[in-house]
């Protein structure tokens, strides 16, 4: 049975399908992770920004791989279709909190929501 319990410090993937019913042009796909007050944390998109799937018209499954360097607590995750409409590039489709998780067990060296210091240590300086 799937759990929204992450462990801190684990790999996870998440995903998503699109089934698309009609031709999308300059395709990317996004997830963003934010906390309970809306604050974004971080996220990514697929292919990077500089680029883009110049034409889409099957279904699709997205996957992200990332690492859970969270700190303790609750996380609501986005995910995103961008495309080209008409003249501008928008979402083609989004679903805001499509996935709520559940950190726990975080890194001791944590000072804030993300860990960024891999290890820490000291010595004699004269």
């Amino acid at each position: 049975m799937p759990s929204n319990n992450f462990e801190h410090g684990k790999q996870y993937y998440y995903s998503y399908c699109v089934k698309v019913t009609e031709p999308l042009h300059n395709v990317n796909m996004y997830f963003l992770i934010k906390k309970k007050d809306g604050t974004k944390i971080g996220g990514g998109v697929y292919p990077p920004r500089a680029s883009s799937i110049e034409l889409l018209n099957t279904s699709i499954k997205v996957s992200f791989k990332f690492l859970c360097n969270l700190a303790d607590g609750y996380y609501f995750f986005n995910a995103g279709i961008e495309a080209q409409l008409g003249e501008k590039k928008g979402y083609a489709h989004r679903i805001l909190d499509a996935y709520m998780i559940k950190v726990i067990n975080q890194s001791s060296i944590m000072t804030s929501i993300v860990k960024i210091v891999e290890e820490a240590g000291y010595e004699e300086w004269k």
